[in-house]
């Protein structure tokens, strides 16, 4: 049985088990659903009665190498220190963690997930909020520019004419 650098047997022996795990969790995360209730007035023979329903509503959750290492029962520190680092399992890796990113992109495009999330979601994909510019200029660069000049036009006041006085 192979061993992982912490000296405990492997979780998955092969890139093809770890393939299959990565493909049940996707099912478990993709047909995740919650009871909701909603409050209706319907009427009856004449009367408008309130009444609460409960519906079963598909939630799917976003693909995470976190919760993937929790439903497949490894911890993510082993996950990576065993799986990120050996060359044979690479190419699965490296697909797991593309799936990710495209899973939590499509539930932002599809309003699945919160567009308030965005930011910080795709932050862990090297996606960013802030536009790139031109200039290398920053306010405090203007501003330090600004305070330069304005120095190099100030006179200096000789101290004997400021104790005369008029």
């Amino acid at each position: 049985m192979s061993k992982n650098p912490l000296g405990r047997p492997r979780h998955w022996k092969t890139p093809e088990e770890l393939w299959e795990d990565w493909e049940r969790y996707k099912k478990w995360a993709d047909t995740q659903t919650t009871t909701r209730k909603k409050t209706v007035t319907v009427k009856r023979g004449g009367t408008s009665v309130t009444e609460t329903v409960t519906e079963k509503v598909s939630t799917p959750v976003t693909y995470t190498l976190t919760r993937f290492c929790v439903f497949a029962g490894i911890g993510r520190e082993a996950f990576t220190k065993t799986y990120k680092a050996d060359p044979s399992f690479r190419h699965v890796v490296d697909a797991i963690d593309r799936e990710i990113e495209s899973d939590a992109r499509e539930k932002f495009e599809k309003g699945i997930i919160n567009s308030r999330l965005a930011p910080l979601w795709m932050s862990k994909h090297g996606y960013s909020t802030q536009a790139k510019t031109a200039s290398d200029h920053t306010i405090i660069n203007n501003l330090g520019e600004l305070l330069r000049s304005a120095a190099a036009t100030i006179t200096p006041v000789d101290d004997d004419e400021e104790d005369e006085e008029p």
